[in-house]
């Protein structure tokens, strides 16, 4: 069968339909289960450099996705929720993003800071210390944030969510 997608637009400004949307989407959540958030661009009127650049670059890609894969429980075990942001601007972005005053939210540890597949973070189980903010709203804050400070490009501050099952 094929992987199922449900897609969203949004405003930075107005997150919370595809945040109460990622909260649904968790819900008995499993490892066929992610999201997907790019900004709202058309690929096809950008220069996104040769599919020999992109297959030998050792670059991730020029337009960021952030990825989110909810916490779920694999084989009995509990799995975290994990966030990763694809990339073309090298490694250490958390410290270019810091400079540029987009600060990681408290209980996000990375995994992975790589050139070519970006970052990753594996988020705390605990709920985020400000209980005005679900984990789902500081998720997507953070998208907001940090795509337009790793993108080559300018672009309106409208994002394109992707949620996606495999069968």
């Amino acid at each position: 069968m094929a992987i199922q997608h449900q897609t969203f637009t949004f405003a930075a400004t107005d997150m919370g339909g595809v945040a109460d949307e990622m909260e649904r989407f968790a819900q008995d959540a499993d490892d066929r289960r992610w999201m997907n958030v790019v900004p709202d661009v058309d690929e096809n009127e950008m220069h996104t450099g040769s599919v020999f650049w992109r297959v030998f670059s050792s670059r991730g890609p020029v337009i960021p996705k952030l990825t989110w894969v909810p916490a779920h429980k694999l084989d009995a075990r509990f799995q975290p929720a994990q966030v990763g942001l694809a990339h073309a601007t090298g490694d250490r972005a958390i410290e270019r993003l810091a400079k540029r005053g987009v600060k990681v939210p408290a209980g996000w540890n990375p995994t992975q800071d790589h050139q070519k597949r970006g970052l990753i973070f594996e988020l705390d189980a605990e709920p985020p210390a400000d209980p005005l903010v679900s984990q789902e709203l500081q998720i997507l804050r953070f998208a907001t944030r940090a795509i337009p400070m790793l993108a080559p490009f300018a672009f309106e501050s409208y994002y394109t969510a992707t949620f996606s099952t495999r069968p």
